[in-house]
């Protein structure tokens, strides 16, 4: 089940990424970070929706409609979007796998210890977890109220990404914005569970799911040996072998800890959850 699971992900997540280089080629008026237009509704990133409202103080009602239905779909799936369709996750995620294959094993692995030992001291002495990232993220909000400015945009990492391909592959430049993707990349060094939960696009997701309790990793006590090795494998810095049920603010319904259990002591299971 497990190998199935990650087979359809990749499949997923491949055919999203491939969308959006299609419809910058044909320049068709959808990213991943703008809206898709049907009829009078128009389906638009969340956070793309909060930030526009916050910042001209007006609700447009054709968003609103998009907005809601999406805040839907997570109530009832979770953080899916996270490690299911996000371009700048799969993008990050083509790039460690081509990494492993073009350069020496020895030095690949060389800077995965290195950048997790940095990693994991700056983050073991300013420990900031989710409480922190919800300060950044309104902090960045108020930010946006006070002088008007799309200041999310700048710091998403989904939306720089999908501008960077745009730009790229239909005007052959490179924006110059594309620096800040290294913010991400800084902000992990101080978060020990990863810059995926301090992203903005990630927050909101995390904060509309967290009454979420349907398609979720399951264990089975009786088969858990306890081994740790779905805790190594969440993407998401989770416990899985002690926490139960798995926090929806956090979870991003990978099932990587599923794919981990060499047991069969996880399984992804669409039910609702007690607790």
């Amino acid at each position: 089940m497990s190998s199935i699971i990650s087979r359809i992900r990749n499949r997923i997540r491949f055919l999203f990424f491939a969308g959006i280089i299609l419809a910058a080629l044909t320049y068709w008026p959808f990213t991943s970070c703008n809206f898709l237009k049907i009829g009078y509704v128009r389906f638009i990133c969340p956070l793309g929706f909060l930030e526009t409202t916050i910042a001209t103080r007006t609700v447009s009602w054709p968003l609103a409609i998009g907005f809601i239905f999406i805040l839907g779909l997570i109530f009832l799936l979770g953080r899916f979007y996270c490690s299911w369709l996000c371009p700048a996750s799969y993008f990050g995620n083509r790039l460690s796998v081509g990494s492993r294959r073009v350069f020496p094993q020895r030095l690949v692995r060389s800077v995965d210890e290195k950048w997790q030992r940095l990693s994991s001291g700056i983050s073991s002495r300013v420990v900031l977890g989710r409480g922190d990232a919800l300060a950044l993220f309104i902090g960045i909000g108020l930010g946006v109220a006070v002088f008007g400015y799309p200041a999310f945009c700048l710091v998403c990492p989904l939306g720089v990404l999908s501008r960077g391909l745009i730009d790229l592959l239909v005007h052959f430049q490179l924006r110059w914005e594309s620096l800040f993707l290294l913010f991400p990349l800084v902000v992990g060094l101080f978060f020990s569970y990863g810059w995926r939960c301090a992203c903005p696009v990630g927050i909101v997701h995390g904060v509309a799911a967290i009454r979420n309790r349907t398609w979720v990793s399951v264990k089975d006590k009786d088969l858990c040996e306890q081994c740790d090795l779905c805790s190594k494998a969440c993407r998401s810095g989770l416990y899985p072998h002690k926490d139960e049920p798995l926090q929806p603010f956090d979870c991003t319904k990978c099932f990587d800890c599923v794919e981990a259990c060499p047991r069969g002591a996880r399984s992804a299971a669409w039910k609702k959850t007690s607790g």
